[in-house]
């Protein structure tokens, strides 16, 4: 029997990241196990030929100085290398929608005067909707990470108690109730397809918690998220953790209610499959980074109390489809990008999530883009002369992607074909002509993509979907397992996002040493 490490990790997104350098930082023992060959889970970078794109993140949250991010990168002594670009301040994101746009800016006075830009009757209803964003910006803000700082929710209970009635509604139900007209619903909520979901079912909560964060400050890393990530991983290893990749967990190794560690296979890195003798790897603590859920049937569900089995009851989130590209000979910034987002939206996003999610009819697609080469100078992910790497993303249907894939191999690659030329039709006509031409590479992702690399259940982008149901204070899943040396540390099981899962790798961090960061 090997000796067992202090920490051991399964999985390595970003939240297992940030939580075994912290504790590694402490000379804690730590062991991280990833069933892909990269590792970063949704974060991580991949190649092709001499270029380099991320899997799924586009901009990120909490970056400031003393927000969560730039906090746990200098207990890290990381702040000083790793740095961000604080995207446009006039337009971060640039919402359009027919003839109509809205840009959206930092400042709750800036939104409330583009949005009247927009709508100059709606004088009132933009006001009772921005009134409430900043009741949720006082509350979150006060929002304790530990127990120490408890007291600061009394200073903004006024806030708490004018959105408890907020607590269990959609964004639609907020739209509704401030009585905001059509066009100022699509403008406002323009990037919905961060959340994977429509607003008659998105979570006001959820929604309202990063949007308000990136009115904070958007961010884009100075040298892209593979230095991010890289940097991370290089602090594990410094300290004398381990990262063991094409390792996947077939099997916990249980004693009664307690943990001792599990079993795993190796995975061939080009076909993804299993194969060869299990080894066996041990922990005082067990960390887990991959679908709660999922661990907890291997485990035994019977062995988790009653709460949590409930907890566990939630549905996962949609999944995406992305298309990565590098074009030359042509320069984006002429065509309306730069150091910002552009969403292409349909007049009715519930409509629009129907068509492409329930009927995977993407004739009139709605989706955002980016030229990540225009939100930084440094060049190393596209190092080409005359070229720009840029991504397109929207929603996409898990089941109905992996039913056409086990049917048809033709068929799959075929709607994937269909799909990508939908979405160029639209740059072509709304915003690059002829980007066709300029075109010197282009891949996409489909659901089944993000499930083959990331290991997400169902290709979901988030795990768990951002519903009420799920996002409620008493169902929200959290590190908690009811196991003593068992915790779940994952989006699932914490926030979501860049920002959001380094705040849920720093929690239980703080929770399990109460060494709290500043």
């Amino acid at each position: 029997m090997s000796e067992p490490v202090d920490y051991l990790v399964l999985g390595s997104g970003l939240s297992a990241l940030s939580f075994s350098a912290l504790m590694a930082k402490q000379g804690k023992s730590v062991k991280i196990l990833e069933a892909h060959e990269f590792f970063g889970g949704y974060g991580h970078t991949f190649p092709a030929g001499e270029y380099q794109f991320n899997a799924q993140l586009h901009y990120v949250i909490s970056c400031g100085a003393g927000d969560i991010v730039h906090t746990f990168l200098k207990k890290l002594g990381l702040a000083e290398q790793v740095t961000f670009n604080r995207l446009n301040a006039d337009g971060y994101d640039r919402v359009f929608c027919g003839d109509q746009k809205l840009f959206i800016p930092y400042g709750y006075d800036n939104l409330c005067r583009n949005m009247q830009a927009v709508c100059p009757a709606a004088t009132a209803q933009i006001k009772a909707f921005i009134d409430i964003l900043v009741d949720f910006n006082k509350a979150s803000q006060a929002f304790p990470r530990h127990l120490s700082q408890a007291h600061e929710v009394l200073a903004e209970l006024p806030s708490y108690l004018r959105l408890f009635k907020y607590r269990a509604a959609t964004l639609q139900q907020v739209f509704d109730a401030c009585q905001l007209p059509k066009i100022l619903q699509t403008l406002v909520a323009g990037q919905l397809i961060d959340y994977m979901l429509p607003p008659k079912d998105l979570s006001f909560l959820a929604w309202a918690a990063l949007f308000n964060a990136y009115g904070k400050g958007a961010y884009y890393p100075t040298k892209h998220f593979n230095h991010v990530f890289d940097s991370i991983i290089d602090s594990i290893r410094a300290n004398q953790g381990q990262l063991i990749p094409n390792q996947r967990v077939v099997g916990f190794i249980t004693a009664q209610s307690t943990v001792l560690g599990v079993h795993t296979q190796g995975v061939d890195p080009a076909t993804g499959i299993c194969s060869g003798p299990q080894q066996a790897h041990y922990g005082r603590q067990v960390i887990c980074n991959f679908d709660p859920k999922a661990a907890a049937h291997m485990i035994g569900m019977q062995k988790f109390s009653r709460r949590l089995q409930r907890q566990l009851d939630y549905d996962y989130s949609y999944s995406s489809f992305v298309l990565y590209g590098i074009v030359k000979d042509i320069d984006l910034a002429q065509h309306g990008f730069g150091d910002w987002n552009i969403w292409h939206c349909q007049p009715d996003h519930n409509q629009a999530f129907a068509d492409m999610y329930d009927n995977a009819d993407y004739s009139k697609p709605y989706f955002a883009m980016n030229c990540r080469s225009l939100h930084t100078s440094d060049r190393s992910n596209c190092p080409t002369d005359g070229t720009q790497g840029f991504q397109i993303c929207t929603v996409a249907n898990y089941g109905y992607w992996m039913a056409l894939k086990l049917r048809s191999t033709k068929a799959y690659n075929r709607k994937k074909r269909e799909v990508l030329d939908h979405l160029l039709d639209a740059v072509e006509q709304h915003y690059v002509p002829g980007i066709r031409k300029h075109l010197v590479l282009k891949m996409a992702g489909s659901p089944t993509t993000n499930e083959r690399y990331v290991n997400s259940p169902n290709g979901g982008s988030y795990g768990v979907n951002l519903t009420p149901r799920n996002f409620s204070f008493f169902r929200k899943l959290t590190a908690d397992t009811s196991l003593e040396n068992f915790h779940f540390c994952s989006a699932a099981a914490g926030v979501g996002g860049f920002g959001g899962t380094i705040m849920t790798g720093v929690q239980l961090y703080e929770s399990l040493t109460k060494d709290y960061l500043d």
